[in-house]
C-alpha cells in the first residue's frame, strides 16, 4: 500500500510508515492540480496545515482509505467531502497540547514584560527602561474561554505562576472545574474580572468574533488578550481601535483571521505581540504528532481500526444496517448542544429494544454530536465518552423493554440532558428511507426532518401565527423550505420546526420574539 506525505513531517513519523512496510512518497508543496493528478495511486494521504485537501482532491483519490493530519486542526481538509467518499479523516489530537499551552504562557509573559517592544527598541539603539515598565502576573486573574485539553494545561501553568484562574465553558461540570482549581463563570462575568483573557475554543458561528467591541467594553481598561486557538475568534478591527484608544493594554496573537496576515494594522502597534502560528512548532510536538498520525494510518491500513477518526460514526463494530441510527444519535446530540443553556451535568440516553446491541456506539455518537459543536478539540465516538468523564458529566444509557410495541418505540433514540438551568429532552427515529426524524422535544410530539438549518419555535396555538412569522421571514428574504407543527391541544401550545434556506439574522429573530404569540425561538444548524 502507498502513502503520500504532501507536507514535511518529523522523521519519526516517516520511520513508522516505512517500518510497517508501506511505500512512502514524500512530495511537499504540491498544488491542488498536481495533487489531483497523483492522488489516485495512494491509499493514504498525510498532511500538516499547508496542503489543502479539497473536494476535488478527495474525489480524485479513488483508492483513498484515510487522510491523516499531523496536528489537531482540520481547517485545510474538506471533512464533509471525505465522509461522503467513505474516507476516514484522522488527526493527532494530543501530541501538541503542551507546546500550545507553553506558547500561550510565553505570550502572556511577553505581554506582561513588553519583551517584543523592548527587543525592537534595543535593536534600534534606544534604552527606554522607564517607558517599558511591565507588570507581574502573580496575583492577577487569568480568564480562560474554554478549558479543553490546551486550556487545562494553561490553567495549571498559570496557577504555578501564582495566578487565579477563571474559566467559561458550558461543557465542563463544576466538580471537574473544582478539581482543576478553576472558578467557572458566565462569559460576561469573566470579561469583567480578568486581567488577562486567553481563548481556547474552536471557530464556530457562536464563537466567531467572540471578542468584539461589546465584549471589550465589558473588560478592565488594562486587560491583555491572548489568542493561540483560531483566527476569527477576535474582531481584529475592534481590537485595533481598542488598543489605539488605550482601552486594551496589549494583545498577543499567534493566529489570524487571514494567514499569513501580511502588513496587518495590528502589527504596527508596539502593544501587540505577533507570532506566525507557532503554537505547535516545537521539536517535541512535531515528533509526537508525526509519530502518532503515522501509527494511526498504519492501524487503519493494516487492521481497519480507527483512532481519533473525526468522521467515523462507529469504531470496531459491525454496524449491521444501523448506520442511520448512529447519524440520528449524532444529530440529536448536536441539536441538544444548540438548545441547552447552562453547565451540562448529566446526559441520559434511552434506546429502543432493537438498538440494544449498539448502545455503546450510539451513546458515543450522541456525546460526539453534543461536544463537536462546542469543543476546540476534534470529537468522535472513540474519545467522546472520555471527554465526558474528564469533564465530570454523568452519562447513563438505558435500553427499553422488548415489550415496547411498534417500530416507533423499538427504534427510538431519546437524549435527556440536564444542566444547571434546566432539562431538555429530544427524541427521534429513522424512517424507512433512512431519514433521521425528530419526533419529540420536551413534552411536545411532532415529526420533522433532522437536517440543515432550522428555527425551532414555541408559540401559542392561535390563528395567524404561521402567517405573521412567515411574512416576517419573507420580507427579509428568508425562504422557508418546510414547516412542521406539533401542539399540545387546540388553542394550547404549538411547536414549530421551520427549515430555512439561509441563516436568519439576529435582528429578524428579535422581531419574531417580539410577536405576542411567541414564547421562545432557537436557530439551529445541523449541517454536517
Amino acid at each position: 500500500m502507498r502513502v503520500l506525505v504532501s507536507d514535511s513531517i518529523h522523521p519519526k513519523g516517516l520511520g513508522v510508515l516505512k517500518k510497517a512496510g508501506l511505500k512512502v512518497d514524500l512530495q511537499p508543496g504540491l498544488s491542488e492540480a498536481r495533487l489531483v493528478k497523483v492522488i489516485p495511486a495512494y491509499e493514504a494521504l498525510i498532511v500538516r496545515s499547508q496542503t489543502k485537501v479539497t473536494k476535488r482532491v478527495i474525489q480524485a483519490g479513488t483508492r483513498l482509505k484515510v487522510i491523516g493530519r499531523a496536528g489537531v486542526g482540520l481547517d485545510n481538509i474538506d471533512v464533509g467531502a471525505a465522509t461522503r467518499a467513505g474516507v476516514a479523516v484522522m488527526n493527532a489530537a494530543y501530541g501538541n497540547i503542551r507546546s500550545a499551552a507553553e506558547h500561550t504562557i510565553a505570550l502572556l509573559l511577553a505581554l506582561s514584560r513588553r519583551i517584543s517592544e523592548a527587543d525592537r527598541t534595543m535593536r534600534a539603539g534606544r534604552w527606554e527602561r522607564q517607558r517599558l515598565q511591565g507588570a507581574e502576573v502573580g496575583g492577577k486573574v487569568l480568564g480562560l474561554v474554554g478549558i479543553g485539553n490546551v486550556g487545562c494545561q494553561v490553567a495549571k501553568m498559570a496557577q504555578g505562576l501564582g495566578m487565579k484562574v477563571l474559566a467559561h465553558d458550558p461543557y465542563v461540570a463544576r466538580t471537574r472545574a473544582r478539581e482543576l482549581g478553576v472558578d467557572l463563570k458566565p462569559l460576561a462575568s469573566l470579561f469583567r474580572q480578568a486581567d488577562y483573557v486567553s481563548l481556547h475554543v474552536p471557530l464556530t458561528e457562536k464563537t466567531h468574533n467572540i471578542i468584539d467591541a461589546k465584549a471589550i467594553a465589558l473588560m478592565k481598561r488594562d486587560v491583555r488578550l491572548i489568542n493561540t486557538a483560531r483566527g476569527g475568534l477576535i474582531d481584529e478591527s475592534a481590537l485595533y481601535k481598542a488598543l489605539r484608544a488605550g482601552r486594551v493594554a496589549g494583545a498577543a496573537l499567534d493566529v489570524w483571521g487571514k494567514e499569513p496576515p501580511g502588513k496587518h494594522p495590528l502589527l504596527s502597534l508596539g502593544t501587540v505581540v505577533g507570532t506566525p502560528h507557532l503554537g505547535a512548532a516545537t521539536e517535541e510536538a512535531q515528533a509526537a504528532v508525526g509519530q502518532a498520525i503515522a501509527e494511526e494510518v498504519v492501524e487503519v491500513l493494516r487492521t481497519g481500526q480507527f483512532r481519533n477518526a473525526v468522521n467515523v460514526p462507529y469504531a470496531g463494530q459491525d454496524p449491521s444496517g444501523h448506520e442511520p441510527f448512529h447519524r440520528l444519535a449524532t444529530l440529536l446530540g448536536r441539536l441538544q448542544a444548540q438548545l441547552l443553556k447552562g453547565q451540562v451535568r448529566e446526559m441520559q440516553i434511552s434506546l429502543g429494544a432493537q438498538l440494544k446491541d449498539h448502545s455503546a456506539s450510539l451513546a458515543a455518537a450522541a456525546l460526539g454530536g453534543l461536544f463537536s459543536h462546542v469543543l476546540e478539540e476534534p470529537v468522535n465516538v472513540i474519545n467522546a465518552p472520555l471527554i465526558a468523564e474528564e469533564r465530570g458529566i454523568a452519562v447513563e444509557v438505558k435500553t427499553r423493554s422488548a415489550r415496547d410495541k411498534g417500530r416507533g418505540e423499538s427504534f427510538l433514540v431519546s437524549i435527556d440532558v440536564r444542566s444547571e438551568k434546566g432539562r431538555r429532552l429530544v427524541a427521534g427515529t429513522v424512517f424507512g428511507d433512512n431519514s433521521p426524524r425528530l419526533v419529540r422535544l420536551d413534552g411536545m410530539h411532532l415529526e420533522a426532518p433532522l437536517e440543515g438549518r432550522l428555527l425551532i419555535m414555541e408559540s401559542k396555538d392561535v390563528p395567524g401565527v404561521i402567517g405573521r412569522v412567515g411574512s416576517l421571514l419573507g420580507r427579509h428574504g428568508i425562504n422557508i423550505a418546510e414547516w412542521r407543527l406539533g401542539r399540545t391541544r387546540p388553542r394550547g401550545l404549538a411547536l414549530s420546526t421551520i427549515h430555512v434556506d439561509n441563516a436568519v439574522p439576529a435582528a429578524v429573530i428579535k422581531k419574531i420574539v417580539g410577536l405576542n404569540e411567541i414564547r421562545e425561538i432557537y436557530q439551529v444548524d445541523l449541517g454536517e
